[in-house]
Formats: C-alpha cells, structure tokens, sequence
C-alpha cells in the first residue's frame, strides 16, 4: 500500500523533473513504522531554488493528495511539503536534498545485518520482559538531568557535562540527548518536548504491566476479559476500522507461512494464517487455566495462615485505577472483520530466551522476584 503510495508521488516528480532521484528514508524505510505514521520522501536535483511551491501546485494537479491537506513548510529548519494521500489517507512529508535522513536508515539497516536476530519472525516469540525492563529502565531509573545516550561503538550512556564541550552552535544538550552518529556534537533529540511526560507514562506502564502478570493479578477485576497490552494501549475504533479496510485492500492471501522484510519487521499475513495463530493461542490459555487453579491453590494456603488475605483492598483499588485510560482492544483480521483478542495468552509478557547480562530480578508491587528468564510465565505458578 506505502509503496502504490510513494509511486503516485513519484511519477509526478519524475514528471516535472526526470533526472530527479527520489529515495525513501525514516520508519517506512527501517521498516519500524506503525499502521498510522507518515511516509518520509527526499528529493534529489539540481535547483537553485528548491522547488517547493511548483510540486505543490503539481500535486494538486494530479490529485494526488486531498486539496486541503498540502501544505509548504518554507519557513522550516529543513522545508518540507506536508500532504495526505487522497486514496490512503496516508501522510506523507517530502524534503529536498537532505542527505542526514537517508544516510541514518542506511545505518539502521547495517546496524541490523550485524546483529541480525535469528528469532526475529519465530511464531509466539515473547518479549514482554524486555518491554517491561525498557519501561522501568527509562521510566524510573535513567537519569535525564544529568545522562546522554550515545549510539556509535556500540551503544553507551554518557555525562552531559563531557558533551557540552563538542555541541555545535553552542547548543546545550536537551533533556533528551541523544548524539548524532553520524555527525558527533549534533543532539539529534534537540527538537523533541514533553520528555518528563513521557519518562511519567513509561512508569505508569511499567508498574502496570508488572501488576498484570504478579502471581494476583488472578484477583484483578476484569483479568480475564481484559488483555495485558490493552491496560496500557488504545486501539481506536478509527483505526481498527482503517487497519480492516487496508487488510481487505492489500493483504496478502497467497502466502504458506508469516513472512518478514529486511528488518524483521512481520508483513501482513492472510486470515487463515491469523486463525492459526489463534488456535495455537486457545491452546496456551488452556494450559494457563490449569496454572491459575494452582495459583489459587497456593494463595488459598497462603491467605489461611495470615490474616491479610489474598489481595489487599488498596491493591484492587490501584489495579481499577488503571482503567482511567480506558481498555484497549487487540484486534486481528478476519472474514467476519475484526474481532477482539484480549483473551489471549499471559504467557506473551514472557520471553523465551535468556537475556545475557540482565538481571534475573522481576518486580512486583514494589517487591523483589526471583525467576527463570527462559521460562514460561506457567513456571511462576509452581
């Protein structure tokens, strides 16, 4: 669909300009976009003045995008053309000879085939405990005040004050500094806001999805119709319904097995393949309904000797409060449409592989727990 999309684009630019070289670069080219992102478009040429105002008028010509949506960023850092597909919906942001985009997809994708990961597109891998490590990482610990992340040579955190020294322009790093590895002095999180919000959100998911798989998240309300990922995401009936019309537009309907890009990254696969998955799926639940009676079990034991009982009141209180945001929705394409997946395996919080060099500590309610990384969350109930 994103390409029939940057096709439409660049005819009319090859129209107007035929040696012009248009190059895609950004989240569609590292293949790391979401349903709802833009397409990020450079075009290279030969111009004494760049070109902005006559592409406008040629995309308006053609219809490409809405009539409404175009609109020309002069003024701009770097000027740019901001339009939505009229057929997609799709956004879509078009630089002229801007080479720091291009040059950065080109290093995710190398980094990526030095490091390729063989389970990138293993069905029912898990990677919840990464994903609740990164939430209270940088939702609680990294320090933003003080600390700067660095990419080259591997990857590294680094003082601010060591940074300031080698700013270009005299800038001062930004609270969210992150060095530019392709021109070192560069803060490429210079224009980013809000980064206290967001450190707020992550804690906010990270004790979430910690109380979600806590040996009582059993006794929370709604456990077993709500699913895990749907505490901290919200799928909007807009967008599910723009993912059901994309699905039915461009899915693919003659593939045997998931496939992935370059980058890992699963492509769309067609409804019999989703069923498949989802049976699979049933079939973890089962195994978990079994490790839930033991759990009961052992609580039950447990709340017989002690007075506290098997869940506070303060506990399922802070579990309801985290419905202020609303329950999300996980969907899947069907031939009725899409329909909601949230009982799906609590086993999907889990990852199948030991993490080198992590700590084997998981938290819960505050506390500390000690538990096999390479096992699955079933084992916990033991």
């Amino acid at each position: 669909m994103r390409m029939e999309v940057v096709s439409r684009i660049e005819s009319v630019i090859k129209e107007l300009w035929p040696s012009a070289d248009v190059q895609i670069f950004g989240s569609f080219k590292t293949g790391l976009y979401l349903p709802t992102s833009d397409i990020d478009l450079v075009v290279f040429g030969k111009w004494e003045n760049l070109p902005l105002w006559t592409l406008e008028e040629a995309l308006r010509k053609h219809k490409v995008a809405d009539e409404d949506s175009v609109k020309v960023l002069d003024k701009a850092t770097v000027p740019i053309i901001k339009l939505t597909d009229s057929f997609t919906e799709v956004k879509v942001d078009i630089s002229f000879n801007v080479q720091n985009g291009v040059r950065a997809a080109d290093l995710i994708k190398d980094f990526t085939k030095l490091h390729p990961r063989e389970d990138a597109c293993i069905p029912n891998t898990n990677y919840g405990v990464l994903l609740i490590e990164f939430f209270e990482l940088y939702g609680r610990h990294f320090n933003y005040l003080k600390t700067g992340i660095r990419i080259k040579d591997g990857g590294s955190y680094v003082a601010k004050d060591e940074v300031q020294k080698n700013m270009l322009d005299g800038y001062r790093p930004s609270m969210l500094y992150i060095e530019d590895p392709l021109q070192p002095g560069n803060d490429v999180g210079r224009s980013s806001y809000g980064a206290m919000q967001v450190k707020q959100a992550f804690d906010y998911a990270y004790v979430v999805l910690s109380h979600a798989v806590s040996p009582i998240a059993k006794y929370y309300p709604n456990n077993e119709t709500e699913s895990i990922l749907g505490r901290i995401i919200r799928v909007t009936d807009e967008v599910a319904t723009y993912r059901d019309w994309i699905s039915k537009q461009w899915g693919l309907q003659n593939r045997s097995e998931p496939s992935c890009n370059g980058n890992g990254v699963p492509l769309i696969v067609d409804t019999q393949q989703l069923d498949k998955c989802n049976n699979n799926l049933s079939e973890e639940n089962e195994a978990l309904g079994k490790c839930r009676s033991k759990a009961s079990e052992s609580l039950s034991k447990h709340s017989s000797n002690s007075s506290s009982g098997p869940v506070s009141s303060s506990s399922a209180t802070q579990s309801s409060s985290s419905d202020v945001h609303g329950s999300a929705r996980l969907f899947r394409s069907s031939s009725k449409g899409f329909q909601g997946t949230a009982q799906t395996s609590h086993g999907s919080l889990m990852t199948s592989k030991q993490h080198q060099g992590k700590s084997n500590t998981q938290y819960y309610h505050g506390k500390k727990r000690k538990h096999k990384r390479d096992a699955p969350l079933s084992d916990l109930c033991r």
